[in-house]
């Protein structure tokens, strides 16, 4: 729906900047149709705190709050630091014990404190599409020079004759009826909105500038007007708010951009207006416009997808910058060696990235899957270096043999499925293991015999018979790495059943805290096993 206005002023109060510059394929500009009131507001002037006053201020809110304090930390005189103090507690900066008071807080962050309400003429901005007021006032009509004016579109310039700085606008629908008079009440709630929304600016401008954390959650500050009007208490001072001549239709340029990485919001992001931060009405009015203008839906669809290969190539990078950064980490852990071993260095750079994010299900799994990886190549690598000995792996073998050629009338064979349990057991228990999942005892005698006397294990042989044949194997031999791992962590089996469990399917173990811990924990248990890794030879 084309603009409705017939001779409306085309302001900007965003000025020849980055948003109008820089990244043009990345921004939408439109045209913000309003009707501009002038009127009298109240108004409360800033005045910016001076280098001894930020200082002091400071220096009480970490709670250096005496004369002498301040002056033995910062070289001043104690009288000059008495008279600072003492000031700062009149204008309610700081409260009888020093302790800076709200107002103070927020005007170390903006580096400004309020004086005494001003009453001075100001516009405020009525938006045909819902009724409602801008929350933003301004002190002029900033006008900028129309190039091309159609029905739905229109050009305007606002750079320099050297330097100009051309940029099309569409124009959003507006309904061209006058609307009724904005109350008093109205305007007065207006000015709070937008003196506010320049503080929160100002706060989080002064903390970059200077370094500062963030103020959370600063509250809005209500001021007598607000409060009072709140409260439905009749105020006198709402009579000198006035209405100054006709209102006049105007369009004010406003830029949608494509929501980065580094900025809020959900595909793009609606940039105030007013210049000021961020709009949550403009973000709604850009929703309503797009529903009848099909135009605006397909740039917004465009901004979709710019977002999404931005975020995408983020990703990758940061993917990319963690996975360098596990690496170095680990080569400095183990040494030099865990680069001659690719395949036990990927699965630990897998598990060391999956613990920087620490808070997701899907990092969890990650580090899940990464861990029990190597616990299969750390068993596999055992089974091979350190074979079962020969008086357990013979019966075994010739058991096995048996079952292939289906020789049930001979002997009872020597391994029956409760010999080859209990065998387990008592290995297990010999180096120190007194908890054995039931996955790894319940191994039987045939399986086992199939391992038994092989170079290397079968494709496709469970980690619970490789786990089984270790311990059998290392319950003969003093030098075995299975006898190290127990005596460091007695619990490492059990660990094993866990990961099992976790990976296939109760992805949180019983008892967790949270994901944090579960990551932890499977950090740990990995990089047990990759230690022991990294002391076999790769199996070709």
């Amino acid at each position: 729906m084309a603009g409705l206005f017939r001779n409306p002023r085309f302001l900007s109060f965003i000025g020849d900047g980055p948003l109008i510059r820089q990244d043009k394929d990345r921004r939408i500009h439109v045209t913000v149709p309003a009707w501009a009131y002038r009127v009298t507001a109240p108004l409360v002037p800033r005045r910016g705190l001076d280098l001894f006053q930020r200082v002091v201020l400071g220096l009480c809110e970490t709670g250096v709050r005496t004369p002498q304090g301040v002056s033995e930390l910062t070289g001043l005189h104690a009288r000059l630091c008495a008279y600072i103090i003492d000031t700062a507690k009149r204008d309610d900066l700081l409260d009888r014990g020093g302790e800076p008071t709200e107002r103070g807080r927020v005007a170390l962050r903006t580096g400004a404190v309020d004086e005494d309400t001003e009453w001075a003429v100001r516009y405020v901005f009525h938006d045909p599409a819902t009724g409602d007021l801008w929350p933003r006032t301004a002190e002029r009509l900033p006008d900028v020079y129309v190039v091309h004016r159609e029905a739905d579109d229109v050009v305007m310039d606002l750079g320099t004759a050297g330097r100009p700085a051309k940029v099309p606008a569409l124009r959003m629908g507006a309904d061209g009826e006058r609307p009724g008079t904005p109350h008093p009440e109205q305007i007065m709630e207006v000015v709070r909105r937008d003196r506010m929304a320049r503080i929160n600016a100002r706060s989080q401008e002064f903390a970059r500038k200077h370094h500062l954390a963030a103020l959370q959650d600063m509250e809005e500050e209500q001021t007598v007007y607000g409060g009072r009007v709140a409260t439905g208490e009749p105020l006198a001072e709402l009579a000198r708010v006035a209405l100054i001549g006709e209102p006049e239709p105007v369009e004010i340029l406003g830029v949608i951009e494509a929501a980065g990485p580094d900025l809020p919001g959900e595909g793009w992001v609606a940039h105030d207006p007013f210049g000021v931060t961020t709009n949550a009405m403009f973000g709604r009015l850009v929703e309503h416009w797009a529903t009848s203008r099909p135009e605006l839906a397909e740039r917004l669809d465009r901004l979709f997808k710019a977002q999404g290969e931005a975020v995408g190539a983020d990703l990758k990078g940061a993917t990319k910058r963690a996975r360098a950064q596990a690496k170095a980490e680990l080569v400095m852990e183990f040494g030099a060696r865990v680069r001659e071993d690719a395949g036990v260095l990927e699965k630990l750079v897998d598990l060391r990235t999956a613990s920087y994010d620490g808070e997701t299900d899907q990092a969890l799994r990650m580090a899940v899957w990464a861990a029990f990886s190597l616990f299969e190549e750390l068993f596999h690598r055992l089974t091979i270096a350190y074979p079962m000995p020969a008086h357990h792996a013979e019966p075994l073998r010739r058991r096995a043999a048996e079952r292939r050629r289906r020789r049930r009338d001979g002997p009872d064979p020597l391994w029956t499925a409760p010999v080859a349990k209990e065998t387990i057991r008592k290995a297990a228990e010999r180096i120190g293991a007194f908890e054995v999942p039931y996955s790894v005892l319940n191994t039987g005698s045939d399986t086992l015999g199939e391992l038994a006397g092989e170079p290397r294990p079968p494709d496709g042989t469970k980690i619970g018979v490789l786990i089984a044949a270790t311990l059998i194997s290392a319950e003969a031999r003093d030098d075995h790495p299975m006898r190290r791992m127990i005596a460091h962590r007695s619990d490492v089996l059990f660990g094993y059943d866990q990961l099992r469990q976790m990976r296939n399917g109760q992805l949180h173990r019983l008892g967790r805290q949270s994901v944090a811990e579960d990551l932890k924990w499977c950090k740990e248990l990995g990089e047990q096993a990759a230690s022991e890794l990294l002391e076999l030879p790769p199996v070709s």
